[in-house]
């Protein structure tokens, strides 16, 4: 893994919804994405690849899903271009072995399939999945959001996710 923004340098897309990146959300401002592969929907403006749009994000976001309704959803069968690999290091624990972060999350990768949608909860899963590897191939979805320094929030994200997969038939998994 080649550091702190790993997942989200090598995601194709990475949407920042209402963005309030401060010290305690950035992992001391080491998480922050590049803004190649970074859309941020602020208030009252959309910035793409360094310029910013004056226009409502919420227009933008209803044109976007009034859009995106009218496709089929389909799987990416393709792997990513900059995929992140998997660990091929054993990280079993052996008797009373202590576990440690690193070895955690690149355990809990393998668990993924494509098409799952994982949203790290804050505080440890928020930084402490950010080196994560994803599966290769299909449209793996990462929702992290530290913005409210709230330990429930996710959980009720997680709700809405797994409803709107189930009613509009979208594969996968939700995992929190």
């Amino acid at each position: 893994m080649s550091g702190p923004t790993a997942l989200s340098d090598t995601a194709d897309l990475v949407l920042i919804l209402g963005p309030l990146l401060s010290d305690t959300n950035t992992a001391a401002w080491s998480a922050i994405p590049k803004t190649e592969n970074v859309v941020k929907f602020n208030l009252d403006d959309v910035e793409m690849d360094g310029q910013i749009y004056q226009v409502r994000s919420k227009t933008v976001l209803h044109k976007l899903i009034v859009n995106l309704r009218q496709q089929p959803h389909q799987s990416s069968t393709q792997p990513r271009a900059a995929s992140v690999e998997r660990s091929t290091k054993d990280h079993s624990v052996v008797g009373t072995q202590h576990i440690s972060q690193d070895a955690f999350w690149a355990r809990m990768s393998h668990f993924l399939h494509p098409d799952d949608t994982v949203l790290y909860a804050n505080g440890t899963p928020l930084i402490g999945s950010r080196d994560m590897p994803l599966p290769a191939g299909g449209s793996t979805q990462v929702v992290a959001s530290g913005i409210w320094c709230s330990i429930g929030q996710m959980l009720p994200a997680a709700q809405g996710i797994s409803l709107a997969k189930r009613d509009n038939g979208i594969p996968g998994r939700t995992i929190l």
